[in-house]
C-alpha cells in the first residue's frame, strides 16, 4: 500500500477483493471505507471502476447460448407447464440500494416508489434452466420494467442476434413489452400471450 496525494491506495489485487467484498456482504461504501481505513470517494472509485472492467470481461468469456442448446436442457417440468419448449428468455428486474445522492436531480432519478428509496436498477435474463444469460448495466431506479426491458436487452438483442423471430419471453405483467415485441419485425409463437 503506498500514500499519494495523502490518500492510501490498494493495489489492483486488493481493490478486487474490496469489490468482492462489497457484492458479498451488501455493505454500504462507507463500511468498507472504515473497514479498510479509506477515504469513502476512493471506495467508490474502486467499486465503480472494477464493476465496469468485471461486467466487460464477463460479456466477452460468457457469451448467449444458441437456441438449439437452450432446448438442450430445457426442464421437463416447463413442457408440461407450457406444452412448449420455445421460451428462450426468462426477465426480470432487480434492484440495487444505494446511498441517497447529495445532489437533488440525482436523488430524484435513482428514486424508486415500488422500493420507496434510492436504488439502481437492473434486469436479469435466464433461460428456463435458471443459467443467467445476462445482465444488464445498472439503470436510475425510477425506470420503468417496460423501459428496462427495451433499453438494455431487446434493443441490445436485436442488434447483436440473440433474439430471433420467434423466441418467446417469459416476464411478468409489470413488463408489458407485447406491442414492442410485435413492433420489430418479431413473430412470436401462439402461445406468446399465455407468458406475458
Amino acid at each position: 500500500q503506498s500514500k499519494t496525494g495523502g490518500e492510501r491506495s490498494l493495489s489492483p489485487h486488493d481493490q478486487l477483493f474490496l469489490v468482492l467484498f462489497l457484492l458479498h456482504t451488501g455493505s454500504k461504501w462507507v463500511v468498507a471505507a472504515s473497514l479498510w481505513d479509506m477515504d469513502r470517494s476512493y471506495v467508490g472509485k474502486c467499486f465503480r471502476r472494477w464493476i465496469k472492467y468485471l461486467y466487460r470481461a464477463a460479456n466477452l468469456l460468457m457469451p448467449i447460448p444458441s437456441r438449439e442448446n437452450i432446448r438442450a436442457v430445457y426442464p421437463p417440468s416447463w413442457r408440461e407447464a407450457f406444452a412448449c419448449d420455445r421460451i428462450r428468455y426468462v426477465l426480470d428486474a432487480t434492484n440495487w440500494n444505494v446511498e441517497a445522492p447529495r445532489r437533488g436531480e440525482e436523488q430524484t432519478v435513482t428514486y424508486s416508489m415500488y422500493y420507496s428509496g434510492n436504488c439502481g436498477k437492473y434486469l436479469v435474463v435466464t433461460s428456463p434452466s435458471g443459467a443467467i444469460l445476462w445482465v444488464s448495466p445498472v439503470f436510475p431506479g425510477h425506470i420503468s420494467d417496460r423501459d428496462l426491458a427495451l433499453y438494455s436487452f431487446i434493443y441490445h438483442g436485436f442488434e447483436r442476434g440473440w433474439i430471433q423471430s420467434g423466441d418467446d419471453f417469459m416476464a411478468d405483467r409489470g413488463f408489458n413489452i407485447k406491442d414492442i415485441l410485435f413492433s420489430i419485425w418479431f413473430k412470436p409463437s401462439k402461445r406468446f400471450q399465455v407468458f406475458l
